[in-house]
């Protein structure tokens, strides 16, 4: 457990998967909640305590990443399980779905999922274009209009093997929720990232594998 110190009070927050800041002045600093919400908080505040007013939701979920747009902080992508994906707008207060894929894996094997994500499936945000998005199922995903649109840029990364992707168990009388759903997939790509070629401008992906 962590806890910010305020005046009058002690606001006490769980555990975060992931950290990231944007790049105002002062920044803030964002992260996922185990069993929460996402959460993007002041690094100072000018009242001598960092409190509520100081710290507000960005969409996604208590398992993902989150990546703020670095030239404009008002813009923020957020992730959870299922490749839940979410583009939130400070000025407007707007969370927007923009998943993948609209289908949920809940309840089922993975194996007939036409695209797979791990419990805290990344997302990247271009160095070289602040509006270029990479997300990381079981292939790289890229958008540039805002999660509009999608475009796998990669084939599928991992071994695809459909024996691991089966129901984990069988729904019994005594099993509430059943335990055969694929909310976390494994064998996935963890950590995809842009880099430039050394010697010149072409553009190259990397991509990092779980094992």
């Amino acid at each position: 457990m962590a806890a910010i110190r305020g005046r009058a009070r002690i606001i006490s927050d769980a555990q975060f998967y992931h950290v990231i800041t944007d790049t105002r002045t002062p920044y803030y600093v964002y992260g996922a909640q185990q069993d929460n919400s996402t959460v993007a908080i002041a690094s100072r505040s000018d009242d001598g305590a960092i409190g509520r007013d100081n710290w507000y939701t960005v969409g996604g979920g208590e398992a993902g990443y989150i990546a703020p747009n670095p030239t404009d902080p008002n813009i923020v992508y957020a992730g959870d399980y299922q490749g839940n994906i979410t583009r939130f707008d400070r000025r407007t207060n707007q969370i927007q779905s923009i998943n993948v894929s609209p289908e949920i894996s809940d309840g089922r094997g993975a194996a007939p999922l036409d695209h797979r994500f791990q419990w805290t499936a990344p997302i990247v945000t271009s160095p070289h274009d602040p509006n270029t998005i990479y997300y990381g199922g079981e292939r790289v995903f890229k958008t540039s209009d805002g999660g509009m649109h999608w475009e796998a840029i990669s084939g599928d990364l991992t071994r695809n093997d459909k024996s691991k992707q089966q129901p984990s168990a069988v729904r019994s009388p005594s099993t509430t929720p059943a335990p055969n759903t694929t909310t976390p997939c494994f064998r996935l790509p963890v950590a995809p990232g842009e880099r430039p070629n050394l010697g010149g401008h072409r553009r190259r992906l990397d991509s990092a594998h779980s094992r």
